[in-house]
């Protein structure tokens, strides 16, 4: 029951030598092979993949895609924008994973015209973590695997909005990197890991997804936490902020350093970066309590 309750919330049929699936651009994506080849254009996909216990049907892959150790090993066919199309074809996948908002249109419709079948995955909020899951374990003939790592995420996402459910809210500038100065939106998935840790990201309302913005707007926006990854943590952005000490985040003592890997990648380990983050934040509440 379990299983014919994810084909139809997937919107998807499956028989033993095919399924069909619809991407999240919305096109019918049918796998005739019962156990596909893979090549991932994201190092979350080629994690993704790992998870299911199908790092074996993963030919190819991305530059960057090192979790875990054995994702180093995978062939790569380029990087996040430059794809080698005839190293593509040699590897002959059955199916190809495409990051919707980050894999170029250029990139996926080129594939497509060499005959590739191109699937779109989104990861535009903790949910689609989930999904994306048990989309991949009908690909790649891991429901079962799938069914329990979306249900172990799910269930840890739940209880952690469960336990900041009221927290007092906390204004948060989340970096990026520090030059130029990048954030996220409201739109992003970060920023609803934020608002579920019971932070209020002071860019939310900006349009671009990932905006660049200045030093001096962060400055007046004023956010009572700052967020950063902790090597960047390491690498001297906390001295350089520590030189606007009227900045509330700095007074409070509130620059921290979050496994922004870990927090940025929308795969089930961005459980372990949420309970990092709301960890985090609930520590600098304390300290603008004090």
């Amino acid at each position: 029951m379990r299983f014919l309750a994810i084909l139809l919330a997937l919107g998807l049929s499956y028989s033993l030598h095919a399924a069909e699936l619809v991407d999240d651009d919305g096109r019918k994506i049918r796998i005739a092979a019962e156990k596909p080849r893979v090549i991932a254009l994201a190092p979350h996909l080629a994690e993704l993949v790992f998870a299911l216990d199908a790092g074996d049907q993963l030919v190819g892959t991305v530059e960057w895609s090192n979790f875990p150790d054995a994702a180093k090993e995978v062939p790569r066919i380029g990087d996040a924008f430059r794809i080698d199309y005839e190293r593509v074809l040699g590897l002959q996948p059955d199916l190809v994973l495409a990051w919707g908002g980050g894999t170029p249109k250029g990139v996926i419709a080129r594939l497509r015209e060499l005959g590739q079948t191109v699937a779109v995955l989104t990861p535009d909020t903790l949910e689609s973590i989930g999904r994306h899951v048990e989309w991949l374990g009908m690909a790649l003939g891991k429901q079962e695997t799938a069914a329990e790592v979306a249900r172990e995420f799910r269930d840890g996402i739940a209880q952690l909005r469960h336990r900041y459910e009221g927290s007092k809210a906390i204004t948060v500038f989340y970096q990026i990197s520090a030059q130029p100065l990048f954030t996220v939106n409201g739109e992003h998935v970060i920023s609803e890991a934020l608002r579920l840790c019971g932070g209020r990201n002071v860019f939310s309302d900006l349009d671009t997804l990932a905006p660049a913005v200045t030093l001096e707007a962060v400055l007046g926006r004023d956010p009572e936490a700052i967020v950063m990854g902790k090597s960047a943590a390491e690498n001297g952005n906390v001295e350089r902020w520590k030189q606007w000490p009227g900045l509330s985040a700095v007074k409070y003592h509130n620059l921290l350093g979050v496994d922004a890997e870990v927090l940025a990648r929308a795969t089930p380990r961005m459980l372990q970066g949420v309970r990092e983050l709301c960890s985090s934040l609930e520590d600098a509440r304390e300290r603008i309590a004090e």
